[in-house]
């Protein structure tokens, strides 16, 4: 759905006129983001403002009787009723999403007023009235996040920032979510620890695909122990003859195994053992960084296996 406005992130778990985010919920939730909801302030600036217009043209009429005899009566006409179904039904659903549950109380009042055979106009203008007064005291009880407009598809679609590691590395996708969301909502330091969780789904890659083994599980290793490894595993490939396959695995190896080094001495031991705390323009970079670094290695190394040995 394209929607004009601000986007707002509320702390509750259901919604209206918002995108479905998906959730893998693996076993590490350090830094997550809260399970939020995503939703537009347009929906329920549109929806109020429908209702303090009808309540406006109601007390207009209400005017026009007390200063003109020859005026209409003051009565619900057909249309009024249809406008109120129309923005009540609407703002019903929000309601109900965010938990607004004395404002929802107050409008069913309304709505049993108007589903009166002859409904008292001053009380559905005294109901629309506590209405808004009801709805602005809910609302001071809430906290919604404001995510800036040059963030919104980083929060909303993170794949698209990940094209070709998605795909290839479905076990860093709960990371690569959560790095760009964090960054989204202003939780930096927690985007750089995704970020290095992404980091590490690509370093336990490059040791299988070189056949780096120890006595207990690979992801049981610290980083250095893998790093290590992979070096071992490098200086052999220098032994071999020269021919250009040989200089290519080198090369590609030992970029790897010197970017996996300087990620860990870099960000990895600081944020992994809370030494760091990072500010917007540092997260930013090393998200760029870890997206460029796994953007390439996800074409040469793809993931294979569905668990981690």
């Amino acid at each position: 759905m394209t929607t004009p406005g601000p986007q707002c992130l509320a702390l509750e778990h259901n919604s209206l006129d918002c995108v479905s985010v998906p959730t893998d919920n693996g076993a590490h939730e350090i830094g997550s983001v809260w399970t939020v909801l995503e939703t537009y302030a347009w929906s329920l600036v549109n929806h109020t403002a429908i209702l303090t217009g009808i309540r406006d043209d109601l007390e207009t009429r209400l005017r026009a009787i007390m200063t003109n005899y020859r005026a209409q009566p003051a009565e619900i006409r057909p249309e009024d009723r249809a406008n109120f179904a129309v923005a009540s039904e609407g703002l019903e659903v929000w309601l109900k999403h965010h938990m607004l549950t004395a404002s929802l109380d107050r409008l069913g009042r309304i709505r049993e007023e108007y589903e009166q055979e002859d409904p008292d106009i001053h009380v559905i203008i005294s109901g629309l009235t506590v209405f808004n007064e009801t709805l602005e005291d809910e609302l001071r009880r809430r906290i919604f996040l404001f995510v800036p407009a040059e963030d919104e598809n980083l929060y909303k679609n993170p794949v698209a920032s990940f094209p070709m590691t998605w795909p290839a590395y479905p076990s860093a996708r709960h990371d690569i979510q959560e790095a760009c969301r964090c960054y989204a909502v202003g939780r930096y330091t927690a985007c750089v620890f995704h970020c290095m969780a992404i980091a590490q789904a690509g370093l336990y890659l490059l040791a299988q695909d070189l056949g780096v083994s120890f006595k207990y599980p690979l992801n049981l290793a610290e980083w250095q122990e893998v790093i290590g490894a992979i070096e071992d595993k490098i200086k052999p490939m220098r032994d071999q003859p020269r021919s250009k396959e040989r200089d290519e695995r080198v090369t590609f190896y030992s970029e790897c195994a010197a970017q996996f080094r300087y990620f860990k001495d870099a960000w990895r031991n600081h944020v992994a053992h809370m030494r760091e705390v990072y500010d917007r323009d540092q997260a930013h970079s090393i998200l760029l960084h870890v997206r460029d670094f796994m953007e390439k290695l996800s074409q040469k190394i793809p993931e294979t296996w569905v668990a981690v040995p």
